[in-house]
């Protein structure tokens, strides 16, 4: 038996445990590699280049809402696993963290002296550089980042809120949203206006009450597969039960579906009442009678006598002119043998 690892999944944090590159800095992005488009924020790093993934055409490329700039350039160039080995053996890695033995700072921004704090284990399986795909993140994580970000910014939830003032303060230092900078009051205090996103008190008791009431089945997806696969299994041996297996569809309505033409003996019957509908065009009604006649396996031999009729005449679309002149002949047919 041999075994291949494919690829991993893991959250950011850990990707950058896995693949030797650091995911914190001006360069934390590994598929931009030395192509990163950071910028210094107040009290973060900013990464403002993800429309450089965009189609060359699209329309936000051209858009000064998000950071004040259109973007023209392409997307960053993606390195294989032969370049980044090479560029892994080229230099020497910039070590996790800081040493006790380290006395002198870490070197910030973009000139540090290198890029990739180790290399990875994963790199001695021979075959490991020629995959295309080496590391995924988990959407598992990404979701839940993600949902929780969005619900604390509506919800103003303290330490989860994205939209705090340094983010407005960012948002001038940009010269953008200039509705969403920072306010000063006659006292010198600083007043936030609200963005559309903005709920009033109101409007986040309606939506806690509104997620209140809903009521969510406990357990995880994986057991309840498992869970319906084992009693699915077990209920082929019981006698005298009713199972998936024996028991009568949910829309019978009774009835025998063993009489009349087969096309409408199928396993759906329709139930309830049975009202009149609007009046439907002809060439409709012409379609369901074809299909009717098509499919029903009692029509077949007068089916297979017209078509020979209309072989004797030399036809060449036999199909077509079937299906146009096939009712009438039939109707005629019928008449005909009472």
């Amino acid at each position: 038996m041999r075994a291949a690892l494919m690829w991993t999944i893991n959250d950011f944090p850990a990707y950058g445990n896995m693949s030797g590159w650091p995911t914190k800095g001006y360069l934390a992005c590994p598929i931009c590699n030395e192509d990163a488009s950071s910028e210094r924020l107040r009290s973060k790093i900013g990464y403002m280049g993800a429309r450089r993934f965009l189609p060359e055409n699209h329309t936000w490329r051209k858009s000064k809402l998000f950071n004040g700039k259109s973007e023209d350039r392409s997307r960053p160039r993606e390195f294989t696993g032969e370049e980044i080995l090479e560029q892994i053996n080229s230099g020497t890695y910039k070590p996790l963290g800081k040493h006790p033995s380290i006395n002198k700072k870490r070197k910030r921004g973009k000139d540090a002296d290198t890029i990739w704090a180790k290399k990875s284990i994963l790199f001695d399986l021979p075959y490991w550089k020629t995959l295309n795909l080496r590391h995924n993140l988990d959407v598992m994580h990404i979701e839940k980042n993600i949902a929780e970000n969005i619900v604390g910014i509506l919800l103003g939830v303290d330490g989860k809120c994205k939209d705090t003032e340094k983010a407005r303060m960012d948002l001038a230092d940009m010269g953008i949203r200039k509705e969403l900078h920072l306010k000063k009051r006659a006292n010198g205090s600083y007043e936030k206006p609200p963005a559309l996103y903005t709920l009033s008190l109101q409007e986040r008791q309606g939506f806690c009450d509104f997620l209140k009431s809903i009521k969510f089945p406990e357990g995880s997806i994986a057991e309840a597969y498992i869970s319906k696969e084992s009693t699915t299994f077990c209920s082929m041996y019981l006698n005298g039960i009713e199972t998936v297996f024996n028991r009568e569809e949910r829309n019978d309505d009774g009835g025998d579906r063993g009489t009349g033409l087969t096309v409408f003996t199928q396993s759906a019957r329709p139930f309830g009442l049975i009202r009149r509908g609007p009046d439907v065009p002809v060439n409709e009604l012409e379609m369901a009678e074809w299909f009717v006649l098509y499919n029903s396996s009692e029509v077949d031999q007068y089916r297979e006598e017209h078509k020979n009729y209309i072989q004797g005449e030399s036809e060449v679309d036999i199909t077509n002119r079937q299906r146009k002149e096939f009712p009438k002949w039939f109707k005629d047919r019928v008449s005909k043998i009472n």
